[in-house]
C-alpha cells in the first residue's frame, strides 16, 4: 500500500459475457485496492462499437442493477473510511496556479480526490482542514 496516493478509476458492469465469478474479482480488487474515487455504470449499447457488433448484451438488466448497487456500496465505504481518516488533517493544494482567474466559486478536486471549493478570483495555494 501506498498511503499518501490516492486512485481513481472507472468501472463499467454487466459488459456481455461477464460472469457471477468476474464480478466477484471486480469485488475484491475494489477492496483490495481501496480506490478514493470511482465513476461506476452499468453496461449498455453504443452504436458503431465492437462490443455491440460482435458480443451480445448477455447480462440481464436486473443483474446490472444487482451489480452496480453492490459496487457503489463497497466504494461508498471505501470513500467514508477516507474521509473519516483524513479528519483533522491540513492538505495543501495549487487550484489553478498561472492560469485565468475563476469567475465564481466552482467544486474541484483535492489531491486526494476530495471535493473543494476555489474562491472566485483566487488562483493561488490554499489550505483546505478537513473536519467532521
Amino acid at each position: 500500500m501506498l498511503p499518501d496516493v490516492a486512485l481513481s478509476t472507472d468501472m463499467i458492469v454487466g459488459f456481455p459475457g461477464e460472469t457471477d465469478a468476474d464480478f466477484d474479482d471486480t469485488l475484491t480488487l475494489t477492496e483490495a485496492v481501496g480506490y478514493h474515487s470511482m465513476y461506476s455504470f452499468k453496461y449498455s449499447p453504443r452504436p458503431n462499437t465492437l462490443a455491440i457488433k460482435r458480443m451480445p448484451d448477455d447480462v440481464p438488466e436486473a443483474e446490472k442493477t444487482r451489480r452496480i448497487l453492490a459496487l457503489q456500496a463497497l466504494q461508498q465505504a471505501a470513500q467514508t473510511a477516507h474521509f473519516e481518516a483524513a479528519v483533522g488533517t491540513v492538505e495543501i493544494s495549487v487550484c489553478r496556479y498561472g492560469a485565468p482567474p475563476i469567475r465564481r466559486s466552482r467544486p474541484r478536486r483535492s489531491n486526494s480526490a476530495a471535493t473543494v471549493t476555489a474562491s472566485a478570483g483566487s488562483p493561488r495555494p490554499y489550505r483546505s482542514r478537513i473536519a467532521s
